[in-house]
C-alpha cells in the first residue's frame, strides 16, 4: 500500500473517532491536507458535530478556513 493510501484510510479512521467532538485541534504534517480534504467533507455533510477548529498554526488555519471549517484563533480559546 503507498503512502497516500495510508494518509487517505488513517484520516477515515481519525474522523470516525472524532463524530462527537465540538471542538478540535487541528496540527500540521504530512496528513494535513488529507486530514482536511475528509474533514471538510464530513462537517459540509452533517457528519460531524463541530462548533470549530483550532489551529496550530497560520498556515493551518488558512487551509482549515479555504476548506469551509469554522476557525477560531489559537490565542482566542
Amino acid at each position: 500500500m503507498d503512502a497516500d493510501k495510508k494518509r487517505q484510510l488513517i484520516a477515515e479512521a481519525v474522523l470516525k473517532k472524532i463524530a462527537s467532538v465540538q471542538v478540535l485541534g487541528v496540527g500540521t504534517g504530512r496528513m494535513l491536507n488529507v486530514f482536511i480534504s475528509h474533514l471538510s467533507q464530513a462537517f459540509r455533510s452533517g457528519h460531524l458535530d463541530l462548533r470549530y477548529a483550532i489551529a496550530s498554526s497560520l498556515e493551518t488555519e488558512k487551509r482549515l478556513q479555504a476548506a469551509g471549517i469554522p476557525v477560531q484563533p489559537f490565542n482566542q480559546s
